[in-house]
């Protein structure tokens, strides 16, 4: 991924403002990246494609067809090695959850559902995708909340907690999760780390700041969504 910096507004826009506009500034900047590198295709994935099929598996193995048909043997044949070794990471990790010992009969099921063999695909009725969110995100927010009193300090305003090499190295080596209500996978933030490293950290220091003055910090940073 080239990106031209020139174009990044990182330090010029907002920088005045509230956290919460700097924050949503930086968002806007972060996902339009997002959306110009690495836009959505649409992936299906059915029930009849084997278990250790994800999106990003048969994303790679459309990519892999193209490049057949385009002649570039060569390329297809790196992405095919990788394609087999994201299959194998993904069979082990089914498998090493079972013990044959005692559960020979979940082993074999697990077997089948890897071959594509009378495969079964356990679902629970009235439970989705949404209402998980849902409820996780009801159980995760103190409706009673009520802020802490304000308090004054005589600390060092101007003292930065989070250096820009401190949040490369955080970003860096950030674990591949779940995308949060930010959209910006980890990956993502993980690759652009050179880039993100300077707003964030000037960000979370702005944040920062705000605990050593009589300005409430605002919602982006109740939200956590840094």
């Amino acid at each position: 991924m080239t990106v031209d910096r020139k174009g990044l507004s990182f330090d010029d826009e907002c920088s005045d403002s509230d956290t919460q506009t700097q924050f949503n500034a930086f968002y806007q900047i972060a996902l339009d990246l997002l959306n110009k590198f690495y836009p959505e295709r649409p992936i299906t994935v059915t029930s009849r494609d084997p278990d250790y099929v994800t999106a990003g598996i048969k994303a790679k193995l459309r990519r892999k067809n193209r490049l057949m048909r385009r002649g570039r043997v060569e390329e297809a044949g790196a992405l095919a090695q990788r394609i087999g070794k994201e299959i194998i990471r993904r069979s082990k990790t089914r498998l090493s959850r079972l013990n044959p010992k005692t559960g020979t009969k979940d082993l074999w099921a697990a077997v089948r559902q890897l071959t594509g063999r009378r495969q079964e695909v356990g679902r629970v009725d009235g439970v989705s995708a949404d209402s998980l969110n849902d409820h996780y995100a009801r159980i995760s927010t103190d409706a009673s909340y009520c802020a802490p009193p304000r308090k004054l300090t005589a600390g060092n305003r101007c003292t930065d907690v989070v250096t820009e090499w401190r949040m490369f190295m955080i970003l860096d080596k950030l674990r591949t999760t779940a995308t949060g209500p930010d959209q910006l996978p980890a990956w993502f933030l993980r690759l652009c780390a050179p880039i993100f490293c300077k707003p964030l950290a000037r960000l979370f220091n702005h944040v920062y700041s705000y605990r050593h003055s009589a300005t409430p910090v605002e919602a982006s940073f109740d939200m956590s969504r840094a």
